[in-house]
């Protein structure tokens, strides 16, 4: 008995608000019981502290960005010979006071997106279990980004107009002083 899920996007990249649709495909050697179906997505933040080649800890707990878990088939059922597939579909949304971010593999960072699945099959046998990591991407609209940068140069400018008028208004002020802009003043 076998278990794979297949997205309907075959680069598995999806932004916040997409729905993500798919298939749970099983292939088995005769009909097989179960004792439920499950699928499980779930996004995570894991921030480490790494030192050298040992990382000295993880936080304790990871951040939960997304969970949501789907019941593909209730306990007591079977799995027909042969290929069995069952679709699912979930809207990508973040849990209530947070947001996602975009899938992240670094040092010291990891913001990943899973989907497993989990097929229960009783007590004498293991269940059977299948992941997937799927990507998060966050669009960044240009009109945004223009007003953060407008935002940003008249925050800057306006540094940069009070710290050169306060330059030459200060009886002692050194030659060369430093201003947000990372421009150079000097005082006269």
């Amino acid at each position: 008995m076998s278990v794979d899920i297949v997205l309907n996007k075959a680069n598995r990249r999806y932004s916040p608000g997409d729905k993500v649709v798919g298939t749970v495909v099983f292939v088995c050697k005769g009909k097989t019981a179960h004792k439920g179906i499950n699928l499980v997505m779930e996004g995570i933040l894991l921030m480490e502290v790494a030192t050298g080649v040992k990382k000295a800890f993880t936080f304790p707990k990871p951040t939960t960005l997304a969970a949501l878990t789907l019941e593909l088939a209730k306990p007591g059922g079977h799995l027909n010979d042969g290929k069995t597939e069952i679709p699912f579909e979930f809207t990508m949304e973040p849990l209530p006071g947070q947001q996602l971010h975009e899938s992240f593999h670094g040092e010291c960072i990891n913001v990943r997106y899973t989907i497993t699945c989990t097929c229960i099959r009783g007590f004498a046998k293991a269940n059977l279990v299948k992941e997937i990591e799927f990507l998060t991407e966050v669009k960044v609209h240009l009109r945004d980004v223009s007003t953060h940068r407008h935002t940003q140069h008249t925050h800057n400018t306006h540094t940069h107009n009070t710290q050169t008028h306060n330059t030459h208004n200060t009886p002692h002020t050194t030659h060369n002083q430093h201003t947000d802009c990372g421009r150079l003043s000097r005082s006269q």
